[in-house]
């Protein structure tokens, strides 16, 4: 589901956005939580494909990387 979402998002940063509202306006209405879950696992797709147009203007870009990365070592350490 998450790489369907990138291919339909593509550079398109309105529609990355509009994704956004939709998830958080679900999230709002139903507090379940995974929309949440979507919202960083959709962010990480498209750092993993390299979508800069986006990567670079999301705010939570840099603690999802982050806490992507801690969660896949397995440990934080005092750099991050």
């Amino acid at each position: 589901m998450v790489q369907k979402l990138v291919h339909m998002i593509g550079k398109n940063v309105k529609l990355y956005d509009m994704v956004l509202q939709f998830l958080r306006t679900l999230f709002l209405r139903t507090r379940f939580i995974h929309y949440c879950s979507l919202r960083a696992e959709l962010l990480m797709a498209l750092h993993d494909k390299e979508v800069h147009d986006i990567i670079a203007v999301d705010p939570c870009h840099k603690f999802t990387w982050c806490l992507d990365a801690c969660i896949r070592e397995g440990k934080v350490d005092a750099k991050r």
